[in-house]
């Protein structure tokens, strides 16, 4: 996919333009919605522009794991060329090692197989963080926390159940003033 948005060119150039439009793809959204939301400069217990983990995730590590495939993709070819050199693949198999390695970038390049990978880890990454990451909540703590599996734990904390589960109604959300600034209501009506 990187070679279709002109994002990397074969030998694994553009590398501060993959980080740029990664930290674009990845960070400025949270932080236009936390200014958009108020929780930019406070609002919340950590605001976002001091929340040092969302910081180092998207602006540190994300690039630091770009910067770190141009590596990856050098030694790999070096690795690579080290089975013929040592005579580890022969010269009778080296067409079919040429033909293996051939194979296996046009896997690595295929839009499909990257697609597949999306849905498949978002999906069951989303089933997977439902069904087994649980906490534990204290009897009358509860508040906005959602059980997904009833007696079990909770996982989801946010608006009210009636949001996830798709029941809420129009009039359901609106905004609260309180103090100074407004924000959006959650709770259902009764």
């Amino acid at each position: 996919m990187y070679l279709r948005t002109r994002l990397l060119r074969p030998p694994a150039d553009l590398v501060q333009r993959r980080i740029t439009a990664l930290a674009l793809v990845t960070w400025l959204p949270l932080l236009v919605l936390s200014i958009a939301s108020g929780t930019a400069f406070g609002g919340l217990k950590v605001p976002f522009l001091v929340d040092l983990e969302v910081h180092t995730r998207f602006l540190l590590s994300l690039p630091l794991l770009i910067g770190a495939e141009v590596l990856v993709y050098q030694r790999i070819r070096v690795t690579i060329r080290q089975f013929i050199d040592r005579g580890i693949v022969v010269p009778d198999d080296r067409s079919g090692f040429d033909q293996i390695i051939a194979s296996t970038m046009r896997l690595r390049n295929s839009a499909a197989i990257e697609v597949a990978l999306i849905v498949c880890s978002t999906t069951f990454g989303y089933w997977f963080w439902r069904e087994n990451m649980l906490l534990p909540v204290s009897a009358g703590q509860e508040g906005n926390w959602i059980q997904t599996r009833p007696g079990k734990g909770y996982n989801v904390y946010g608006p009210l159940e009636p949001w996830h589960n798709l029941t809420w109604k129009p009039g359901d959300i609106g905004l609260v003033n309180r103090g100074r600034r407004s924000y959006p209501r959650t709770t259902i009506k009764d």
